[in-house]
Formats: C-alpha cells, sequence, structure tokens
C-alpha cells in the first residue's frame, strides 16, 4: 500500500486528484490510501520539520504545496547519501 500524506493546504486538489486516479482504476491498482495531517494525529500547526519527518518514518508520500524547500531539500541530500552507501555496487 502506498500512503499518501496531503498537506492541509491542498486537500481540496488532493480529492480531486484521489477521484481522477480512482476513475481510472489507478487507485485501486497502486493501493493508494490518501491520509490528512488529522488523520495521523499532526496539527495544522505542524513544523515542515515536523511533516517531513514524520512522513519519511511512515515511508509516506508527503503531497505538499507550501512548505519551505530549504530544509527539505537539506533532509533530501541526507537521505540520497545514506542511500547510496547501501546501494547494490554490482
Amino acid at each position: 500500500m502506498i500512503s499518501v500524506l496531503v498537506d492541509h493546504n491542498i486537500e481540496g486538489q488532493a480529492l480531486l486528484l484521489l477521484g481522477t486516479l480512482q476513475a481510472q482504476s489507478w487507485a485501486t491498482l497502486l493501493d493508494l490510501r490518501f491520509l490528512r495531517l488529522a488523520d495521523v494525529g499532526l496539527s495544522e500547526a505542524s513544523t515542515d520539520r515536523e511533516v517531513w519527518r514524520f512522513a519519511q518514518a511512515q515511508r509516506m508520500v508527503l503531497l505538499t504545496e507550501n512548505r519551505r524547500m530549504s530544509g527539505l531539500i537539506r533532509s533530501n541530500k541526507r537521505l540520497e547519501r545514506r542511500t547510496d552507501r547501501h546501494r547494490c555496487r554490482c
């Protein structure tokens, strides 16, 4: 199952996206589940870092529009470095 964490500012757009995916049977095929911040116990006032770390820890895709990218980019680069160290060198 692919869990998608939807930030509070784009819940409407996420519903439209999910509806489109369901109409084309992609949601079932991909086994998608869309969750709001409230569904996972996070408040709308959660910091960017809290939301990003929660999504990473739960192996979720984060769907957002307005989160500051600077902290996310640094965090993503650390994740990429960690992944590269464990990549098969076949």
